[in-house]
């Protein structure tokens, strides 16, 4: 009687390998060409992946918390805007400032 190898019956995609970046909202494709991993949002070819992903984030984070730091000074400079925009924007910039890049 034989035996089926326990390994060739596990199923399932765990392997499966995304080509996108992602942080919170925010995504962008990314290639791998002649030996290097590449994304449009970055000038030049990363070695890995992950420190593809690391500096796709960094730029990113410091992107939109340089935005969200803008739109809650202009928000705050206008005396119509509403206390729900003003903690609107408060919580986006707060959002950036939290996210961890690993």
């Amino acid at each position: 009687m034989e035996q089926q190898d326990p390994i060739q019956s596990v199923e399932g995609n765990w392997a499966q390998e995304t080509t996108e970046l992602s942080i919170n909202d925010v995504t962008a494709p990314y290639e791998f060409r002649d030996g290097a991993y590449y994304c449009k949002d970055l000038d030049g070819g990363y070695i890995s992946l992950d420190t593809l992903r690391r500096a796709w984030a960094m730029k990113v984070r410091a992107e939109k918390i340089k935005e969200a730091r803008g739109q809650a000074s202009a928000i705050g400079r206008a005396s119509k805007n509403s206390e729900a925009t003003k903690e609107k924007a408060r919580k986006e910039y707060r959002k950036w400032q939290q996210t961890e890049i690993k």
